[in-house]
């Protein structure tokens, strides 16, 4: 409650009537509203989580992750997708120009805007949105930002939000928009590790069982699939990453750690389980800071 007051302090200080609200939703975490037909929070996961967005009046989703989004199933809820692919370090013209495109043809759709968890570049894409449609204010848009927990180590999101401007890009230069984007094969493995990762951590949680709350999981291939997606995207190296030596040296001990971890479950070996899990949890966090925070 007091997050939600300290919100609507903010922007009746801002001079306009604005708001931002969590709802309450036990099938889609995250869930904030905000005004002007605009909803953020996690990816649907399942049947139940269109359900609710279609209970809510949403009738179109944006995925703003790099995995493909799930067309089909959003179709049986009634509800169409846009696929909006974004970085952690910026909000490009691409993604701003495909948003304002979304925003002005689309003047009485409801949105669903999303990307992985439902803390970071999804509420950016929405606070952007929210701006293009209402006009509403830096200041408000921004306490998206601050409910939704966007961390601190992405400036570029925060900068996105703060620093919008409407572009006066003619509307013949707009990119198209599209309900599963092209993407590259390096940004939608990582998309995919992000998620496998989750489950490991999980399992990791759980000394290596399998949890009620997920008994469909099996330990030895989240760990297979960790290392083979690693790997994966070891030979897809973004070209602005090519030659880089710390990189290289960096992802490739990230794949040699996973495919250890990996051996080490398959061979029931406790204690390297847990070694190769930590090391390559901080493999993990220094590249992320180096290279997709910066």
């Amino acid at each position: 409650m007091k997050s939600f007051l300290s919100c609507c302090l903010l922007l009746a200080a801002c001079g306009m009537v604005a708001t931002v609200s969590r709802v309450a939703d036990d099938n889609i975490s995250g869930l904030l509203e905000l005004e002007d037909g605009i909803y953020t929070g996690a990816a649907p996961a399942d049947a139940a989580a269109f359900a609710a967005l279609a209970e809510l009046g949403v009738n179109t989703v944006v995925c703003v992750d790099s995995v493909q989004p799930n067309v089909e199933l959003a179709a049986e809820y009634g509800l169409s997708y846009l696929h909006i692919p974004v970085d952690y370090d910026e909000i490009d013209e691409y993604a701003l120009l495909s948003i304002k495109r979304m925003i002005v043809e689309r003047p009485d759709d409801v949105f669903y805007i999303h990307c992985h968890h439902g803390k970071h570049r999804g509420p950016t894409v929405a606070a952007i949105a929210w701006r293009q449609r209402s006009g509403c204010s830096s200041a408000s848009s921004l306490m998206v930002l601050e409910m939704a927990g966007t961390s601190r180590d992405y400036p570029g999101l925060w900068s996105a939000v703060s620093d919008w401007q409407d572009s006066k890009v003619p509307e013949a230069q707009w990119p198209g928009l599209y309900a599963i984007a092209q993407i590259e094969s390096f940004a939608s493995g990582m998309a995919k590790l992000d998620r496998t990762w989750d489950r490991i951590k999980l399992l990791y949680k759980n000394n290596w069982q399998v949890p009620a709350s997920h008994p469909d999981l099996v330990v030895v291939n989240e760990a297979l699939q960790t290392r083979d997606l690693l790997r994966g995207c070891a030979d897809e190296i973004p070209l602005e990453l090519v030659g880089d030596v710390d990189f290289e040296k960096r992802i490739n001990k990230s794949v040699a750690l996973a495919d250890d971890m990996y051996q080490a479950l398959v061979n029931k070996k406790s204690e390297a389980v847990e070694d190769r899990y930590k090391e390559l949890k901080s493999s993990c966090v220094y590249c992320h800071r180096k290279y997709r925070n910066e």
